[in-house]
C-alpha cells in the first residue's frame, strides 16, 4: 500500500488533502520540505533543496547549461505541469505558491517560475 501511494496520483492527492484538512497549509509544506531530498533531474538539472516559507513551497534548482535566462517555453511548461499535476493541485487550491528557482552552478539567477491558483485558473 506505501509503494502504491508513492506512486498513485489519486492516494497523493487524498493524502495531501488529508494532511491539509488535519495541519493546515503551512505545516502541511514544512512537512513535505522536509521530506524531500535533492535529487538529479536531467542532464542539466540537479535539485538542491526544497524549501518552505510561510505559503510558498519553493524548489531551489541548479542548471549546467549555458543559457543565460530560463527559455519562455521552458517557464511555460513548468506553469502547464503544475497546473495540471493531480499531486499538487490540493496545495494550490488551498492558497499555496509554488516557485521553482533555477539558478547557474556559479549561484547566478537562472529564472524562477512562479505558480498559484489564479494563474491556474482555479
Amino acid at each position: 500500500m506505501h509503494r502504491r501511494a508513492d506512486s498513485d496520483p489519486a492516494m497523493q492527492r487524498l493524502s495531501l488533502e488529508m494532511m491539509l484538512r488535519s495541519q493546515g497549509l503551512e505545516r502541511t509544506l514544512r512537512d513535505l520540505a522536509n521530506a524531500m531530498q535533492g535529487q538529479r533531474i536531467d542532464d542539466v538539472t540537479t535539485l538542491m533543496r526544497v524549501e518552505a516559507d510561510g505559503t510558498t513551497l519553493r524548489f531551489v534548482y541548479e542548471m549546467s547549461i549555458d543559457e543565460p535566462t530560463l527559455p519562455p517555453a521552458m517557464r511555460d511548461g513548468v506553469l502547464t505541469q503544475n497546473c495540471t499535476q493531480d499531486a499538487l493541485r490540493p496545495l494550490i487550491g488551498a492558497g499555496a505558491t509554488i516557485e521553482h528557482v533555477y539558478r547557474h552552478a556559479d549561484g547566478s539567477d537562472y529564472g524562477t517560475v512562479t505558480v498559484t491558483r489564479a494563474l491556474c485558473g482555479y
